[in-house]
């Protein structure tokens, strides 16, 4: 079996977990470096790297200093040995203040559940986010995210963008049907409105139209507020994961 049957089959088989780098492979299969050492797994892609199954010291250092940082994901049982050969680890998830690192659940959406419940949201128009992307709403970092996957959507009032969620991850082929929901945020002024709720309803309304079978995201442990918005949507947790933006620590090899 080759080193590519190897990470599409270990990827089918934890989907939540290993959706990102699914995205990526079929984006460019060329940068994804793969390896398997007994029951431990290590997965990079540019500077995106997971450590997987039981933490195993040489995969740590399969990770090459070829960029200033890197994003990195691992399983708990990898946590001590990870901050034994990393430094400078700071948070993917700024929000959190108790901690070094993130802690992401996985959550895939049960579509049978979303399809057949009924929601209490706000009567607001969810636009198109491509409609409006020459005009002065959005800046730069969103306007880039607008072409990838299945764009994005968000909730304008007086001219101002509001609420706002992308979908740019999206695969569909013979193996899998998927896509992953990111950047799900809501002005400060407009929280505990249902905004949050209306912008993810509208995604997969949006994602199930386009015939996508499994839909992702990750949320930060500590946000107990979307935890709960996208629970009462029909999403159920899958997974847990740990991540840190970090930098190798040449002493420690």
């Amino acid at each position: 079996m080759t080193l590519v049957s190897q990470f599409l089959d270990l990827a089918e088989k934890h989907l939540p977990r290993f959706c990102y780098m699914v995205d990526n492979y079929y984006k460019s299969s060329e940068l994804l470096k793969f390896q398997i050492i007994g029951q431990s797994v290590f997965c990079s892609y540019e500077h995106y790297v997971v450590l997987y199954g039981e933490p195993n010291v040489n995969l740590v250092y399969q990770i090459k200093d070829n960029y200033p940082s890197f994003s990195l994901s691992f399983n708990k049982k990898w946590l001590s040995l990870v901050f034994d050969h990393f430094t400078k680890c700071n948070l993917i998830e700024k929000s959190v203040t108790t901690r070094k690192y993130n802690r992401f659940l996985c959550m895939e959406l049960n579509i049978e559940k979303f399809q057949n419940s009924k929601f209490d949201l706000p009567k607001l128009d969810v636009v198109d986010l491509d409609e409006i992307k020459h005009g002065k709403i959005l800046d730069l970092r969103r306007i880039m995210k607008i072409s990838k996957g299945l764009g994005g959507s968000g909730i304008i009032i007086d001219n101002e963008l509001v609420a706002v969620g992308f979908i740019p991850h999206l695969v569909t082929n013979d193996r899998f049907s998927l896509c992953v929901f990111r950047d799900i945020w809501v002005n400060e002024k407009y929280r505990g409105k249902g905004y949050g709720k209306l912008i993810t309803y509208h995604l997969c309304l949006k994602a199930i139209k386009q015939g996508v079978k499994r839909i992702f995201l990750w949320v930060e442990k500590d946000n107990i507020p979307a935890i709960k918005v996208y629970s009462k949507l029909g999403f159920e947790i899958k997974d847990e994961v740990y991540s840190v933006i970090c930098s190798f620590n040449k002493e420690q090899i």
